[in-house]
């Protein structure tokens, strides 16, 4: 089991290293590190607990999925993660879709650039492939949040 603090260090060195912008929070376990691609930016969160790190961004909460779609978007997240290397999407217990990682502490920089990379890939991937194969209000939402008139 490793120390939370020193792992932190760790992560903060390594974005510091990958010249990324981040805030950690007043308890010290989570980082939050906003992202930006185009015009678009979103959190990526890392927590970090004493054997593991978790990568993860919210790509949906549960409200804005429009309830006659559910099925279509799971049965499409599902094929995703066999679908794509390192990407995986999960579902929290309110509903929430998330693009996420999890990494063991003792990991090195390689593998979690990796792994974050794949997260952010992941949102990305979400709205430009998976969202249209759904259409619908998932499809307006995608357009929004890519910045697609």
């Amino acid at each position: 089991m490793a120390d939370v603090n020193e792992t932190l260090e760790k992560v903060k060195g390594w974005l510091d290293e990958l010249d990324l912008n981040y805030y950690v929070s007043q308890e010290g376990t989570e980082i939050m590190l906003p992202y930006k691609i185009d015009q678009r930016t979103f959190n990526v969160r890392i927590v970090i607990a004493p054997d593991w790190m978790q990568l993860f961004c919210l790509i949906m909460a549960e409200n804005e999925i429009p309830k006659e779609l559910v099925p279509a978007i799971h049965a499409n997240l599902l094929l995703a993660n066999f679908n794509l290397n390192e990407v995986t999407y999960s579902i929290d217990p309110k509903g929430n879709i998330y693009s996420e990682n999890d990494l063991p502490v003792e990991t090195d920089i390689v593998s979690f650039k990796s792994e974050l990379g794949a997260v952010v890939f992941g949102y990305q991937y979400f709205y430009e492939q998976i969202a249209t194969k759904i259409g619908g209000e998932v499809y307006k939402m995608a357009k929004t949040k890519l910045g697609i008139t």
